[in-house]
């Protein structure tokens, strides 16, 4: 007896424009499956994230190091105004300037990712 068409089994995306699956023959009656697995890469539509609340300029105001692998930074501006924290599990997340730059580039949000002027993913 023959083979009934392979299974396709997804496998989490390497890269966000393909698929990868692993394709496993599935047996029918007597007959066995061949040994070993193919990898198929197939293009799959680019998933859009939810854009991420607009970045707020504060100044670091203190830093306390409370063990050797904790620092509180206490941050504060005029842009906190109005800032919560609703979710239990909420983070934080911290624009750095680029090494070497003085200045701090705002990246912008292209619908996946931040990125800088020049391409390149900023040190978030």
């Amino acid at each position: 007896m023959g083979h009934r068409l392979p299974q396709l089994v997804p496998r989490r995306p390497r890269h966000p424009r393909h698929l990868a699956v692993v394709v496993r023959p599935v047996p029918i009656g007597d007959a066995r499956p061949a040994r070993g697995c193919v990898r198929v890469s197939v293009t799959a539509p680019r998933r859009l994230r939810r854009e991420p609340p607009a970045f707020r300029e504060v100044e670091v105001r203190r830093v306390e190091r409370l063990s050797p692998r904790l620092v509180r930074v206490t941050l504060s501006g005029s842009e906190l105004a109005g800032f919560t924290v609703e979710q239990p599990a909420a983070s934080v997340r911290v624009l750095l300037p680029s090494s070497g730059a003085g200045d701090l580039v705002a990246p912008s949000w292209n619908g996946n990712e931040f990125l800088l002027p020049d391409g390149r993913r900023p040190t978030i």
